[in-house]
């Protein structure tokens, strides 16, 4: 990476992200910050991420973490170089990630590295809920 980091302004989970191939412009669908469970392991059946950033100086490495607060465990990482010519330019990134597995109920980090410790995380919870019995038939 030549320069200074680059600035994250935004790190957004959500269903899916949506571009308007005519201007650009991208529209996201389903934004969360917790996914509720019955039974674990569970999968969400399609995620994505919406990343914005600045600052970016020539080829920039970033990687896209998903992990355990826990332990650290990364359920989900992927990597890749992008080229920005212009650092004041604004650049925005959707990650389409499909479904994905959580195998316990618990805490996540949502991660945006470049070459050293997160320049964005947030957390992403968990949590197991109850399903009520059915009624009884028949009123």
């Amino acid at each position: 990476m030549n320069g200074p980091e680059p600035v994250v302004l935004a790190v957004v989970l959500c269903d899916a992200v949506h571009t308007d191939h005519a201007t650009g412009k991208r529209t996201l669908l389903g934004t969360f910050s917790r996914i509720n469970a019955s039974h674990f392991p569970v999968t969400h059946p399609r995620m994505a991420v919406y990343v914005c950033l600045t600052e970016c100086h020539g080829d920039l490495p970033l990687t896209f973490r998903i992990a355990d607060a826990s332990d650290d465990r990364a359920i989900f990482e992927a990597s890749n170089v992008i080229e920005v010519g212009d650092p004041l330019a604004v650049v925005e990134l959707d990650i389409q990630l499909g479904a994905l597995t959580f195998p316990e109920p618990g805490e996540y980090r949502v991660q945006i590295l470049s070459n050293g410790p997160p320049l964005m995380e947030r957390r992403l919870l968990v949590v197991p809920i109850a399903i009520p019995d059915h009624a009884p038939e028949g009123g």
